[in-house]
């Protein structure tokens, strides 16, 4: 079983080079070359760029409009010269985060320039001067992420929130390791970081839990000084020196695009800006190389990627990528795993055991279960849960997110705490029993999705012990954050400690758990290859495309764990759930533990 989640790894991980880009020149030329500032579409017909450095101090933080439309650029207003800070476009009014001034400077100043009366001022300061940073918008919740750079006293790991409503800045989680001049961008639900010195690595920030994690495929090559774009609400485009590369956020894989001839040999520190109406990004000037007698130089090209022309090319990469994996394979999983398969059918001929349904176990009489009763913890304990274990304060970071400690003994974070009356309960709807816990459907009250809800036994409640296990098993899962193939928190109710009651609250998955799917459908079991891939999805019960497909989700999900440092300690098919489309999700965190070593 290693060897097969070793292979799934492996051919999983394969890059594929794709698509063919062209860098097209509109012809039009900034008034002079320049590199280290930012573009900023204003989701019309406009883009603005604002900082730089031209060489000289009288040309440099210049504030610029660019129309699409008519491809004409024009001076807009004045700016400090600076270069390499990062820039935000909110409500009419651009803000600007840091840099570094023409004589050398650091900056820690937040500036905000008005486009409608062309106007700058200083309205905050970051925690510390610094520049060639990565940053990220979220438009959903309007916050302002940035990662890394360098100051004064060296590189940074910190991540910043700047919320431009409020004017605030806060500190919000640290780095797995210091980093500058990295890009990131933000998509759907995380943002992502690319590149960067010293380690080159891509990670993943998650806001809701500010878990930090490291992508364990990495970029086809490594990347300093790139600069990065969401496109089509699909792909992010990195552009780096001469190379371009596209990421999926679904599959976290990055592949390698090609370009043509028109490309410089080498660019850094252009502006970039994204035009969904063409599905064009524009490139503003950089720091570029050409080779022979052109040399290095300011560059005061206005030029544009038209990625149309890599929509043939995805297709084509993910076709390779489909084809390499049917033909290499499905044909070495489909011995070994029916080995394996034959093994359990010959060993579950033996067992008397009768399963009557799916999903839904059979429990002993417990209709107490939530009742508020029993013994509870008192408030020296919850003070603890809720606050942490003093005693070992001392070996956790600022962000108890990111931290050294056990997770069990950090803060619980209250973002994830419930309202009782935010849940309805199906009593007599048990969808699975443990030693100490019961598990039963319920729904969010507000929406109507349908949730699992693990509780503790009533007749367990006369020990402390159940209790503190199951908040353990909460904070591992707080700790742990959201993942496609882990069964993921949804929230908590735990107003009633001092009576011993506790709800954990996580996604339902409706197929129930992948033991008894096995056991029950093992008669129609089809170990045949399906000619199409929706058709092994969507097939009943299940076939060997659905073996191979839960290998690489479950060793998908252990390998998230283990860059998390976590051991699930009791992975088995009875702690595997089944949700929407068969999609496999690890469960039952409850002998989890984090190491450090």
């Amino acid at each position: 079983m290693k060897f097969i989640i070793l292979l799934i790894l492996v051919l999983s991980s394969t890059q594929v080079t794709t698509g063919e880009i062209s860098w097209i020149d509109t012809g039009t030329r900034l008034p002079s070359g320049c590199y280290g500032f930012t573009s900023l579409f204003d989701g019309n017909d406009t883009i603005y760029t604002i900082g730089g450095w031209t060489g000289t101090e009288s040309t440099s933080g210049q504030v610029l409009q660019y129309t699409v439309s008519t491809g004409a650029i024009e001076f807009h207003g004045y700016f400090l010269p600076v270069y390499s800070g990062q820039a935000l476009l909110f409500n009419d009014d651009i803000f600007y985060f840091g840099g570094r001034s023409t004589s050398g400077q650091y900056s820690s100043a937040i500036y905000k320039y008005s486009i409608s009366t062309q106007n700058y001022v200083h309205i905050n300061d970051l925690p510390v001067a610094m520049y060639s940073f990565a940053s990220a918008w979220d438009p959903d919740q309007q916050r302002f992420f940035m990662f890394g750079g360098t100051s004064s006293v060296g590189s940074m790991d910190h991540i910043l929130q700047y919320d431009p409503s409020s004017n605030q800045v806060r500190n919000v989680g640290i780095l797995p390791n210091a980093s500058y001049e990295a890009t990131a961008v933000w998509t759907d639900h995380y943002a992502f970081i690319f590149g960067g010195s010293p380690r080159y690595d891509m990670l993943r920030f998650d806001p809701a839990t500010r878990n930090v994690m490291k992508l364990a495929k990495g970029l086809p090559n490594p990347i300093f000084s790139p600069c990065s774009i969401f496109a089509n609400n699909r792909h992010v485009y990195i552009v780096n020196w001469s190379d371009m590369m596209r990421f999926d956020p679904d599959a976290e894989q990055a592949v390698q695009v090609q370009t043509d001839d028109n490309w410089p040999v080498s660019m850094m520190f252009p502006g970039i800006a994204y035009v969904s109406e063409l599905n064009r990004i524009y490139i503003f000037g950089g720091w570029g190389y050409f080779g022979g007698q052109s040399g290095d130089r300011f560059m005061d090209e206005i030029s544009y990627l038209d990625l149309d022309q890599d929509r043939l090319g995805a297709s084509r990469g993910n076709n390779q990528i489909t084809l390499y994996l049917l033909s290499i394979g499905i044909p070495l999983f489909a011995v070994l795993l029916l080995t394996t398969f034959c093994w359990y059918r010959y060993r579950n001929s033996h067992d008397r055991q009768r399963i009557q349904t799916v999903g839904v176990a059979k429990v002993e009489d417990d209709t107490a279960w939530d009742q508020p009763t029993g013994v509870g913890l008192n408030d020296q304990e919850i003070e603890e849960f809720e606050s942490g274990v003093p005693k070992l304060n001392y070996c956790l970071l600022q962000d108890p997110f990111i931290s050294r400690g056990n997770v069990i003994y950090q803060p619980y974070n209250r973002l994830f705490e419930l309202q009782e009356d935010a849940v309805r309960v199906d009593r007599a709807h048990v969808l699975g029993s443990g030693q100490f816990g019961v598990v039963l459907k319920g729904e969010l009250v507000a929406t109507g999705t349908p949730v699992a809800i693990k509780t503790i036994k009533f007749a367990n409640r006369s020990s402390k012990h159940y209790v503190k296990a199951l908040l353990g098993e909460l904070k591992i899962l707080i700790y742990l954050g959201r993942h496609p193939h882990i069964v993921n928190l949804i929230g908590a109710c735990t107003a009633q400690l001092r009576k011993g009651s506790v709800l954990i609250c996580v996604e339902f998955c409706q197929l129930g758990d992948m033991e008894t799917y096995l056991r029950v459908g093992k008669s129609s079991f089809n170990n045949k290859t399906p000619s199409h891939y929706k058709s092994w999805q969507d097939a009943d019960p299940f076939n060997i495309h659905d073996l191979f497909h839960w290998s690489w989700q479950i060793a998908n999900a252990m390998l998230y764990m283990a860059e998390r440092k976590v051991i699930h300690g009791d992975l088995a098919t009875r702690n595997v759930l089944l949700a929407d489309r068969k999609c496999a999700k690890v469960t039952d965190f409850g002998l989890a533990k984090q190491l450090y070593n």
